[in-house]
């Protein structure tokens, strides 16, 4: 929940970047990413200028009543929040939100991780965000700029049909943000 003073006015996604933008009113820029550098520690990293946030909160998704999965556990700690999930055949998973103020901005880390990457998803996950937050926005974003220059770089196409080439654009970004 940001401060009242802010407001969203419009979300762009930079392919070229691998980084959601969301304008405020006024002029500044919530800045986002999933980080390319670390594939086998995900982590989306956010920063939010102004105030320090209102409110952090997570929702487990709704479809998981469908599933007639039992309800998630949510926790809280500091300046992290949480929920675990037991699903079916003893998978688990744990989302975790972390934030911390630096400077004139938040950053906020969130993370899943599942019980094959531990005994404990909650414990990974904490883990992670804890590590994200530590050396800071600018830190954590030029190995993610540096990968996605270089995915970019290994080859190029010229198509004469502006819809055609916007598409392919999409779908290569899409194929490196898998």
């Amino acid at each position: 929940t940001l401060d009242p003073s802010q407001s969203i006015e419009t979300f762009e996604l930079s392919l070229a970047t691998a980084k959601a933008i969301a304008r405020l009113k006024g002029g500044s820029e919530i800045r986002a990413f999933i980080s390319a550098a670390k594939v086998r520690e995900p982590v989306a990293v956010l920063r939010i200028p102004g105030p320090a946030l209102k409110d952090l909160r997570l929702r487990p998704p709704d479809s998981l009543k469908k599933l007639h999965y039992p309800p998630a556990q949510p926790g809280e700690a500091g300046s992290q929040r949480w929920f675990e999930q037991e699903c079916a055949d003893g998978f688990s998973y744990a989302v975790c939100a972390g934030w911390k103020r630096a400077g004139d901005s938040t950053l906020v880390a969130v993370t899943v991780a599942t019980r094959a990457e531990g005994k404990s998803p909650l414990a990974v996950a904490q883990a992670r965000v804890q590590a994200a937050l530590k050396p800071g926005y600018d830190k954590l974003a030029a190995p993610h700029a540096a990968w996605w220059a270089g995915f970019w770089k290994r080859s190029s196409l010229s198509v004469p049909e502006p819809h055609i080439l916007q598409q392919y654009c999409f779908v290569r970004y899409l194929y490196g943000a898998a």
